[in-house]
């Protein structure tokens, strides 16, 4: 089977998106398809995304009604594949259901989904810390903080949201790490304030 990799060396905007879709599109004219065992029909092609977060988006236009999509691959758009969301990317729950409200509502939600249950989540917590550390040079949708988490292993994955008791031990270890991370920044913020040196 062939793969195709269209990777982004420029912090995003260089049309992924757009080439992904345009290679879905010649694979669909092409007309091979092979059976899939996700779906238990024919498809003529998985497309995943590996990485990333709702922090950028990329527009799509479809007959005139356009919908921006953040974590959604642009092969949603095509019933003739399976799109798949990475172990490599972050996701928002909410803001995920309200993205695929969207699509659906836009008529443009036809392919099929599947979300890796290894996928990281972002914290309202994570949004909070990202938009007082500046330093972090981050977007302030919790990405720096979602992926530091997950380098220390104590992040909240996909999987522990199905699994209530497990959620609730990796929560109890997270939150006082996150409250001292806070508790860091204001201290930090206040020796500035009160013209003290900070190392940054």
């Amino acid at each position: 089977m062939a793969i195709t990799t269209f990777l982004g060396g420029f912090w995003g905007d260089e049309g992924k998106g757009k080439e992904t879709a345009s290679n879905a599109l010649e694979i669909i004219e092409k007309g091979e398809e092979f059976y899939s065992e996700h779906v238990k029909k024919n498809i003529k092609g998985y497309s995943v995304r590996t990485n990333g977060g709702p922090n950028g988006g990329h527009a799509l236009t479809v007959n005139g009604v356009k919908v921006t999509g953040h974590v959604l691959p642009s092969t949603i758009l095509y019933p003739e594949f399976v799109s798949i969301v990475g172990a490599g990317c972050a996701l928002h729950p909410e803001k995920l259901v309200e993205e695929c409200k969207a699509f659906r509502d836009a008529n443009m939600f036809k392919g099929n989904l599947f979300i890796d249950d290894r996928a990281q989540i972002i914290l309202d917590a994570y949004k909070v810390l990202d938009g007082k550390t500046n330093g972090r040079k981050s977007t302030g949708s919790g990405i720096s903080y979602v992926y530091g988490h997950k380098g220390l292993r104590d992040g909240i994955r996909a999987r522990d949201l199905l699994d209530e008791k497990r959620l609730k031990e990796k929560l109890d270890i997270l939150l006082p790490r996150l409250r001292a991370e806070a508790y860091a920044i204001e201290c930090k913020e206040n020796a500035k304030e009160l013209g003290q040196f900070v190392p940054e």
